[in-house]
């Protein structure tokens, strides 16, 4: 495996901060979650879906999910504006979201989150494991890091907006050397692009640019994207630096991000306004931790026709693909309440985090789209960026524009795109409208 570098979800409870799986180079890390029964899926190989070990051990006290001080999902569907959908009936209902993961889960962990916010139960199926991307078993709670599980994370997040969605997981989480493998997460991709062509794919995982990796996984989102499916990708927590890809502190984004058959998902520190509401966010940036929504241009793919609008042509474009194209809260110090290993943790974070946020919007689209006979979403990208550069041709704002902050290098914009946050965050009433519209040509 090339050199790689994993993105990053960070945890506090009070004044101690955890950071989860933040590896330093050359690891990949991706996120996901999982729970079913067991039996055999497919007819050929030997791909299996397992139940994950819910006995296993606790990393602490339950405590309580309203003392916490995150985000709950109650105050992310005020935020981004969830709340008109749900009251249309719009909660993800019949479309499935796909995972792409490396570490293991704990089923009573996502009992004890749904319980917690008085959600629905979650509809998983996984991990799917199979030996022609590395091993036969699933991944242990833990593995990584003790206690943490960026694969609880991620399905609680798109559980938590898109309650009623079926969430399929692929485990691919071997090791080889002490590294993860980037060539089986690239086989897992596969496989489950072929398995679910119509699904939303939410992946969190970062490797260098590769150029041969890179064309293969943009080929498998190519033909996800051609049979109705959407895929999201974090677009990586070391800000504009691709750590350990181009020399100590060289610029560079992560694959598989960079896809132009993917929507890479940058990020955000999110301020609320008064009784809950929408308030003001900046590109999340740390300078004294490092940490920040990944950004920059492409080595591999050169910019896509689509790929314009105000903000896009600026001072650092040079004809390669720009990454984000859009964006949600990643800070910690502003993140989600979450579980993992029977506890609660406030500041649930990282890009991480927000392309999960995205994928559940993409259900709640598809579901309206389905409703109205329309096509899905498929390729989002020609879409958020007419969005992004008509919004006046459209029903409805689809996003809330980030004009502050940077990501370590790339500043915020007065208007338009930027390299931290893309076209910004969603306005997800907006986005479903604007969808509806754009399928019917009616913009």
């Amino acid at each position: 495996m090339n050199g790689g570098c994993s993105t990053r979800g960070l945890f506090r409870q009070g004044a101690p901060r955890w950071k989860l799986l933040a590896w330093l180079l050359p690891l990949v890390v991706a996120l996901s979650l999982a729970a079913s029964g067991h039996r055999e899926v497919g007819t050929t190989g030997e791909q299996r879906e397992f139940a994950l070990d819910a006995s296993a051990p606790s990393c602490g006290t339950q405590g309580s999910p309203q003392r916490l001080g995150g985000f709950t999902p109650g105050e992310v569907a005020s935020f981004y504006n969830f709340e008109p959908l749900y009251k249309s009936g719009v909660t993800g209902k019949g479309e499935t979201v796909v995972f792409i993961e490396v570490d293991g889960y704990r089923q009573a962990d996502l009992m004890m989150f749904a319980s917690g916010f008085a959600l629905s139960p979650f509809d998983v199926a996984g991990p799917i494991v199979n030996k022609d991307w590395g091993t036969d078993a699933p991944a242990v709670f833990g593995k990584l890091e003790a206690c943490t599980s960026e694969a609880d994370l991620d399905l609680e997040i798109v559980h938590a907006m898109a309650p009623q969605a079926h969430l399929v997981v692929y485990d691919a989480s071997p090791f080889y050397q002490g590294q993860i493998s980037f060539t089986n997460i690239v086989a897992a991709i596969k496989a489950a692009v072929a398995a679910y062509p119509h699904a939303v794919f939410s992946i969190s995982l970062a490797q260098c640019e590769d150029t041969a990796q890179a064309l293969e996984v943009d080929s498998a989102f190519a033909r996800l994207t051609a049979g109705g499916g959407t895929a999201f990708v974090s677009s990586g927590d070391a800000g504009a630096y691709a750590l350990g890809c181009n020399g100590a502190h060289g610029l560079g984004i992560y694959e598989p991000a960079d896809s132009p058959h993917a929507t890479g998902v940058g990020g955000t520190t999110a301020l609320v306004g008064t009784g809950g509401t929408y308030g003001e966010e900046a590109v999340w940036g740390e300078p004294f931790e490092q940490w920040g929504a990944g950004g920059g241009l492409s080595v591999v793919f050169t910019r896509p026709k689509w790929q314009t609008g105000p903000g896009v042509d600026n001072q650092y474009s040079d004809g390669m693909r720009q990454v984000p194209d859009v964006s949600a809260i990643a800070d910690s110090d502003t993140g989600w309440d979450v579980v993992m290993g029977g506890s609660w943790y406030a500041g649930g974070g990282g890009t991480s985090a927000a392309a999960p946020l995205w994928a559940a919007v993409a259900a709640l689209a598809d579901q309206a789209l389905d409703e109205r006979h329309l096509p899905q979403m498929g390729p989002a990208n020609p879409a958020l960026y007419d969005f992004g550069s008509h919004p006046g041709d459209f029903p409805a704002r689809a996003f809330n524009p980030v004009t502050r902050g940077t990501n370590l290098f790339y500043p915020a914009t007065s208007t338009g795109w930027n390299f931290g946050t893309g076209w910004g965050t969603p306005n997800a009433a907006g986005v479903v409208d604007d969808f509806i519209a754009y399928e019917r040509g009616s913009r």
